[in-house]
């Protein structure tokens, strides 16, 4: 599973594009914008095996979780809370993750 912004969903991409090429036509399903817009996942039937991108600025919750509007001008972390985001890869056995340019976009940001 990959997890964080455009940059991973570029990388998921990258994966999916690899890995279909070599899957016959209806052995393989891509199933887009799951859990209210979070995630996307390329299913590999024969194998029983997924591909999986989770949109999440940061891996921890936000003011700025939703997928749709996610630019806030006053940006609140809370750091300690990353339950709600990591439900969305237990039992995942490879995870990619990167959320750093968020960190680094505004000068100003609250942490909870």
């Amino acid at each position: 599973m990959f997890v964080g912004d455009s940059l991973n969903r570029n990388q998921w991409e990258s994966m999916v594009c690899l890995v279909q090429s070599v899957i016959p036509k209806g052995k393989k399903t891509l199933t887009k914008f799951v859990n209210g817009g979070s995630s996307n996942v390329f299913y590999a039937h024969e194998y029983n095996a997924t591909v999986e991108f989770y949109w999440a600025p940061f891996l921890v919750e936000s003011n700025s979780d939703n997928p749709k509007v996610h630019s806030v001008p006053d940006r609140v972390i809370q750091w300690h809370a990353i339950a709600k985001h990591a439900r969305n890869w237990v039992g995942v056995d490879y995870l990619v993750f990167n959320t750093y340019i968020w960190w680094l976009n505004t000068l100003d940001m609250k942490v909870l």
